[in-house]
């Protein structure tokens, strides 16, 4: 209930949006579906967008699903507020019946300090707040930071860096929180006017433990026709560990 209810607030803002500057909305879409990486880029204000995807997990013993969903609303001056949540997650274990998990919901603010122009990067950060939307709502809660940047190395031929912190709950074992540190790479080609390419790596190692993790992957974005509509589909897998789980997924992104 909670993912809903932030979702609707957002959505709420919209109808104050309509009273602000009239802005070529156009000009700010630019969706963070799919990659690993959170752009620079900013909406502008009273412009907002919508992200939605379904990501399938195949791991060696179950299949794990989810939606990841991404409000974004343009206030002005640089800062665009977020909310973000699964809607559902999903698993189901290759010997036992699936079942449903709490979902993570949060809410965001992002700033962008250097807007990309020409050669000159991109940089921006990104605040985040997030949890459970269960009865383990405070346990569970997450805090997180990320400095972000986008570089036009070429024409059309685009780099993104992200690298974050956040903390993180350490489990029964370990009842202290514990810092998370994380960075993400994208490389992405305009290829035609309808279609880009990326690939992307991710990884994150607990600041304690320093057992890093890492994800790469890679897709592609089309771009039909519609004014401020994209579709996406990615596949990454996990080259780290022993069990190597593959993720799948598939999105659209909508501005209004």
């Amino acid at each position: 209930m909670r993912g809903w209810c932030t979702v609707g607030l957002m959505l709420g803002a919209v109808v104050w949006s309509r009273e602000a500057a009239a802005q070529d909305c156009s000009k700010s879409f630019y969706p963070e579906r799919p990659g690993a990486t959170n752009g620079h880029w900013s909406q502008q204000q009273g412009c907002a967008q919508l992200e939605a995807g379904a990501l399938i997990t195949r791991a060696p013993d179950a299949t794990f699903l989810a939606f990841p969903t991404l409000f974004r609303f343009g206030v002005g001056a640089g800062f665009e507020l977020r909310a973000t949540t699964e809607l559902v997650a999903v698993d189901i274990p290759d010997d036992d019946s699936a079942g449903a998990s709490a979902p993570r919901t949060g809410l965001e603010v992002k700033f962008m300090g250097l807007r990309a122009e020409g050669r000159v990067p991109g940089v921006g950060v990104l605040l985040q707040v997030n949890s459970v939307t269960n009865g383990d709502f405070v346990d569970e809660l997450q805090v997180a930071s990320s400095g972000l940047m986008d570089w036009q190395l070429l024409d059309g031929f685009w780099w993104a860096v992200n690298l974050g912190l956040s903390t993180t709950n350490g489990g029964a074992d370990d009842p202290m929180r514990q810092g998370v540190f994380g960075a993400s790479t994208v490389l992405w080609y305009d290829v035609t006017s309808f279609m880009s390419g990326y690939v992307n790596g991710a990884g994150s190692t607990p600041l304690r433990d320093r057992a890093w993790s890492q994800f790469v992957g890679g897709g592609l974005a089309f771009y039909p026709g519609i004014d401020r509509f994209q579709l996406d589909v990615s596949a990454d897998v996990e080259v780290t560990g022993d069990a190597h789980p593959v993720v799948v997924g598939a999105g659209v992104a909508v501005g209004f």
